[in-house]
């Protein structure tokens, strides 16, 4: 949902009335997921009453360096409705963390696996829940802010075309650690395009003597249910 990543899955995981149980290496992978997607929703300011209206994919031409940037920005914007989302963590070779959600008007939900455990997140205007499976939902109190994937990937300090077929277009994006809520050197991350559209998110990470490769997919919205706050 996701500093950010490392205290928001401390609190969920003690504050849930049956926390799931994980599993040491995907409880890396988990922070490393939440640095992926959990920096965006409050950097992205959503537009006012947005449209849902799915609309044609445009012809993609490939884009000299100057337009790169605009290239990706236009890209980031075709989701400002709201979004799907799936995302892995590969931890040395193995599945980690898996998360998969959704959100529009700038609420979201989401669910995260690792290992056994499993975990639902929701979250309305400033306010978050989370609850195991078939559990009751419990507010969250987080200490930092927890947001969505995009916004993390608005301001690159470097983009550059890696490879362009038809209207798949791929960007290399160098972004400091601190845009994905790590500390260290710079992260490389791999954007491929569709149409005009941002389609898949790629980068790894070295912690702790660990590799991980974060990968998430967005598409449009098959769900245009709003989300609301659960029933109390």
């Amino acid at each position: 949902m996701t500093g950010t990543a490392g205290s928001m899955t401390a609190t969920t995981t003690t504050t849930t009335s049956a926390p799931p149980r994980l599993r040491p290496r995907p409880r890396f992978g988990a922070v490393v997921a939440f640095g992926l997607m959990l920096a965006a929703c409050s950097a992205a300011e959503p537009a006012a009453a947005p449209s849902t209206t799915l609309t044609a994919r445009p012809s993609v031409t490939r884009p000299a360096a100057s337009e790169t940037r605009p290239l990706l920005a236009e890209a980031l914007e075709r989701y400002e409705a709201g979004y799907e989302f799936a995302s892995r963590v590969i931890v040395n070779g193995e599945d980690a963390v898996s998360v998969n959600g959704r959100t529009i008007d700038g609420a979201f939900e989401m669910t995260i696996r690792s290992g056994e455990g499993e975990i639902e997140y929701l979250a309305v205007g400033s306010d978050r829940w989370a609850r195991s499976p078939d559990g009751a939902w419990d507010a969250v109190v987080e200490d930092g802010t927890t947001s969505l994937p995009l916004g993390s990937f608005r301001a690159p300090t470097s983009v550059a075309v890696r490879s362009e077929n038809g209207q798949v277009v791929v960007l290399e994006a160098t972004y400091p650690a601190e845009a994905f809520m790590q500390s260290g050197s710079d992260l490389v991350v791999t954007l491929t395009i569709d149409g005009g559209r941002l389609a898949s998110a790629r980068y790894s990470s070295h912690r702790e003597g660990l590799l991980a490769t974060v990968q998430t997919d967005f598409r449009d919205l098959s769900d245009t249910t709003a989300i609301t706050a659960p029933i109390a």
